[in-house]
């Protein structure tokens, strides 16, 4: 996808921001101190991940293609991995 440089910078901008809610959520979970090393950095990743695609959804209203509904509406931090449970 080719984004003008506006268009660019407001995507990370609004990527950014929802990334560091998420992992901010995720990581002051007490749950996310127990998972293994490769648990967190996939928990992270998958956040970071989710931020990025709900930031391209909000920038169908530019004329750029949307994300389907299911993906960019999430506002939560993703599930811990099994055998993990977030308070």
């Amino acid at each position: 996808m080719n984004y003008t440089p506006q268009e660019y910078e407001q995507l990370a901008a609004k990527a950014g921001q929802d990334a560091h809610q998420r992992l901010s959520a995720l990581v002051g979970n007490a749950a996310f101190g127990g998972m293994t090393p490769e648990a967190q950095r996939k928990a992270i990743q998958k956040a970071i991940e989710v931020a990025r695609k709900g930031a391209r959804g909000e920038s169908a209203a530019k004329g750029l293609p949307m994300l389907p509904p299911t993906v960019a509406s999430k506002h939560t931090p993703p599930p811990p991995p099994p055998g993990f449970k977030m308070d």
